[in-house]
């Protein structure tokens, strides 16, 4: 009798652990998708496109057009994986819009920092609200940082860049050459990401073009996507 209570109880147990097992795995389950698909899923419904009239304004006030669009997911992976991204880099993305850019950079490569920088304050608010999301679903490291900053690009510090990402299509092009500048005096060996091309000074600046790419936007099947290198300190 004592042995048979035992057996139960033993079984009991199994059966517990067994539960408690598929609990776990059908959790898990839940969770395993890819990045893009996390993307979609986080994305839902949140826009950056039409933000209120007194912001509009405002970027063009600070020298900026409240234009929006997003370069899709597959291209800008293409673009990352041929940088070949080390732990010690550092991504900025200058007009950052709703984040989706940098939460991508973050979760499919080794950035040790990945900042978005953005004027417009609903545009910021979604972002930081999609960092929340991250963070409760704990897939934001002690290690690395996944940051977003209500700020103005020409005027933002981002002097740890390695590496940065402007979707800079309709940048006018007085930013351009600001933007230029400022990046110039930043460390050797770093890298920009831009659909609008430097000005043309940009080798007095010690700038080299190193690659050109034709890739999907959320505007265009076939947008330039051009990459510099800065190879010398401005001087």
């Amino acid at each position: 009798m004592k042995n048979q209570r035992m057996r139960v109880k033993i079984l009991s147990m199994f059966a517990c652990l067994v539960l408690v097992a598929l609990v776990v795995e059908s959790s898990r389950a839940k969770e395993d998708f890819s990045t893009k698909e996390l993307l979609d899923r986080l994305y839902q419904g949140v826009s950056g496109f039409a933000i209120p009239e007194s912001e509009t304004s405002a970027i063009k006030q600070a020298g900026g057009r409240s234009t929006y669009g997003e370069i899709v997911y597959d291209s800008l992976a293409t673009v990352l994986q041929d940088l070949r991204v080390a732990k010690h880099d550092v991504f900025y993305d200058l007009g950052s819009g709703v984040g989706k850019v940098v939460v991508q950079a973050y979760l499919d490569f080794p950035f040790k920092k990945s900042v978005g920088i953005e004027l417009s304050d609903d545009r910021h608010s979604k972002a930081a609200n999609i960092r929340d999301q991250l963070n409760k679903r704990k897939l934001i490291k002690t290690d690395r940082s996944l940051e977003f900053i209500r700020g103005d690009i020409a005027k933002a510090d981002i002097s740890d860049a390695t590496v940065i990402y402007m979707c800079s299509t309709c940048y006018p092009a007085e930013l351009m050459q600001t933007l230029l500048e400022r990046l110039a005096d930043l460390e050797k060996g770093l890298r920009v990401i831009t659909l609008k091309s430097f000005p043309d000074s940009f080798a007095r600046y010690g700038f080299t073009k190193t690659k050109k790419y034709t890739l999907p936007t959320t505007w265009s099947k076939g947008s330039s996507v051009h990459v510099y290198t800065l190879k010398r300190k401005n001087k």
